[in-house]
């Protein structure tokens, strides 16, 4: 057995112990048992539509739900709708059913869209926002993704993938909304694309950030940094989405996945859903760099988590889009 073989405990056996406590007496497994929150919790996927967008009128939208995960590795199904549209609005989803779909923002206005994701009779749901607007779009502020760090150590804070629907130049305006009670931390600027800070005590740091584009100011967005004087959760990276041509051979990359304390990470990946009649599987998927062809065109969303031998990663995913052109 390997350092992290040990950890890498499905849901499937975590549910397979639940029934042996229920058959014991101590929980719910369906049928209207006691734990039965607790049980949906575990089986049920979890939808997650994208970010809110500013965009101007007229603009092709993308809906992009590859960040949605499923219990125990399953294939997800998918299903856009909007919401609501703004009056006289004539806009329509181009492939309701993927896990990528597309609209043109047609009129000024607030378009709301919802995802639904299934495995069997368990769904989720989430909702996402777009606002567009023939004149200034208010920009998106972007903080970057959450940390988790050694305890003393120099964290360092981007903002450059914050945008502007109109392309306008950016200010930035960073802020450390809160810190452990025992810190004296401070960024170390707050008027650039980047700023930083050092983790002085362990606990988390919450910084925000506001960008403007000189008409109109983003809403905040915050990121989470958590400091550990002892061991701290590695964080899985499974690298840039891809467009290849259908039959070709994909190589996934997760090397940009990363542990504080340096760590050796072990990597698992699975398919969290592929085209209808694919028959696509992933070699070498306990590597940093698993191939698979794809022989059919659409969507392919693979899923990455890492572990240090003592802490899993939250999961990150990645989608391959094939088709038949060059």
């Amino acid at each position: 057995m390997t350092k992290g073989e040990g950890l890498k405990i499905s849901r499937s056996i975590l549910v397979a112990w639940m029934c042996v406590l229920w058959a014991l007496g101590s929980l719910g497994c369906g049928g209207g048992g006691t734990g039965l929150t607790d049980w949906d919790d575990i089986l049920e996927p979890k939808a997650k539509a994208g970010h809110d967008q500013n965009v101007v009128t007229g603009a092709l939208v993308t809906l992009d739900g590859s960040r949605s995960d499923s219990f125990d590795d399953k294939k997800l199904f998918y299903e856009w709708s909007f919401i609501s549209v703004p009056s006289g609005s004539s806009a329509t989803l181009s492939d309701p059913t993927a896990v990528r779909t597309t609209f043109v923002a047609d009129v000024d206005g607030l378009y709301v869209a919802r995802l639904v994701v299934s495995i069997g009779d368990y769904m989720d749901s989430d909702s996402v926002q777009i606002t567009a607007t023939s004149d200034n779009s208010a920009p998106i502020a972007n903080a970057g993704e959450d940390q988790n760090v050694v305890t003393g150590g120099i964290v360092t804070l981007g903002g450059s993938a914050s945008s502007d629907a109109n392309n306008d130049p950016l200010s930035y305006n960073w802020s450390l909304v809160s810190r452990p009670v025992a810190s004296v931390a401070s960024l170390s600027t707050g008027n650039l694309a980047e700023s930083s800070f050092v983790a002085d005590v362990d606990g988390s740091f919450v910084i925000g950030l506001v960008v403007d584009d000189g008409t109109d100011s983003s809403t905040i967005d915050l990121v989470v940094i958590n400091a550990a004087a002892d061991n701290s959760i590695p964080i899985a990276n499974a690298g840039p989405d891809q467009e290849v041509v259908q039959a070709g051979v994909v190589t996934l990359d997760g090397r940009a996945s990363s542990d504080a304390n340096n760590d050796f990470l072990n990597y698992s990946w699975v398919f969290i859903s592929k085209p209808s009649g694919s028959r696509a599987d992933l070699s070498d998927s306990d590597t940093a760099n698993p191939s698979f062809t794809a022989d059919m065109n659409g969507f392919y969303v693979i899923r990455l988590v890492v572990d240090d031998g003592l802490d899993n990663s939250l999961p990150d995913n990645v989608t391959v889009m094939a088709s038949g052109r060059n």
